[in-house]
């Protein structure tokens, strides 16, 4: 039985095989375009609002907008609770309940239906029960609390802040 023996290429000339050089350049390139995240949720502050300064690298997460002035309250852009002066928003708090607004309560409620019934009709769309708090900077903690419990109260499982990066 005789072999062949495989001749030497004695010309000079290489063919370069580019398969595995393609394949490990799509790796590195699927890797980096999975691994930069840019967020898609661009968040407008009010006018009435100035945020406070955060050192938090976190992106925003996308929810229900709601925005405290120093004179009202504000739902996705529409005032639900407005007060004269600086103190003024505690004469609008529930007489019973002292922690919750409940113009907002019914309004957050609403939403929270809404969603409810949004994520029984499509089950691909997954609405978080979140909100997105903006709050001027000036407002005091106690204000920002009663927000946040009437929130949670209404049936909101997340409550996230914003502010701006520095």
């Amino acid at each position: 039985m005789r072999f062949r023996r495989s001749r030497k290429n004695d010309s000079g000339t290489y063919l370069l095989q580019l398969t595995s050089m393609v394949d490990m350049f799509t790796i590195i390139l699927v890797f980096l375009l999975k691994s930069y995240s840019t967020s898609a949720y661009h968040v407008t502050p009010s006018d009435a609002v100035e945020l406070p300064n955060s050192k938090s690298q976190s992106d925003p997460k996308e929810g229900t907008k709601l925005s405290i002035s120093s004179k009202s309250i504000a739902l996705e852009d529409e005032v639900l609770v407005k007060w004269e002066n600086e103190n003024g928003w505690k004469q609008k708090v529930h007489k019973k309940e002292k922690r919750l607004f409940i113009d907002l309560y019914k309004k957050l409620k609403a939403n929270i239906d809404k969603e409810k019934e949004l994520n029984k009709a499509n089950s691909e769309i997954s609405l978080k029960n979140r909100v997105v708090l903006q709050a001027d900077k000036s407002i005091s903690y106690d204000l920002i609390r009663t927000v946040m419990v009437t929130a949670v109260s209404a049936g909101y499982d997340e409550v996230h802040l914003l502010a701006l990066k520095e």
